[in-house]
């Protein structure tokens, strides 16, 4: 490492350098369903699917490669009634660990995480109000090792299509 300056000498530090191939295998598949119900009901979902293997060039492996997913699961289901239709999203994903001997945000081998939405329709096909709540459960997870992502959070507004 070239400036070392501002570096605790107990420290582990990580490296970019520039990799010259990597390979990467694997399968994705999408399944969507979508059903008129009666009395202005509708039902619409879908599940995926993702597996992937990446091989480098590289004797030691990247940080980015090891650390990207193997499996993804993800689904959604959504129910209209009228003008309100509530949604529900999943993901599910398996990798690698990662600990660090520091006290930061651990890369567990798997998480899942469940979003909730309310939407009512104000104008048909141009103004809707929504609530929505992300990490349903709040799952305590980290994507990268260090970086721990949001724990239940909610939010709403009014969403406006410009489009017809």
């Amino acid at each position: 490492m070239p400036r070392k300056v501002n570096l605790s000498p107990n420290g582990i530090y990580a490296l970019a350098k520039n990799i010259s191939k990597v390979t990467t295998t694997g399968a994705e598949a999408e399944i969507q369903y979508s059903m008129q119900l009666e009395n202005k009901q509708q039902i619409w979902t879908m599940v995926g699917f993702t597996w992937l293997e990446s091989k480098s060039s590289s004797a030691t492996p990247s940080f980015y490669i090891s650390s990207h997913a193997k499996f993804l699961n993800t689904f959604s289901v959504v129910y209209t009634y009228g003008r309100l239709s509530t949604q529900l999203t999943g993901l599910y994903k398996t990798r690698s660990s990662q600990t660090s001997s520091v006290n930061i945000a651990k890369v567990t081998s798997d998480y899942f995480v469940l979003n909730a939405k309310l939407e009512a329709l104000i104008v048909k096909k141009l103004l809707s109000a929504f609530v929505e709540a992300d990490n349903v459960f709040d799952k305590s997870y980290a994507d990268l090792l260090g970086s721990e992502m949001p724990g239940r959070w909610l939010m709403g507004g009014i969403k406006i299509s410009l489009s017809k």
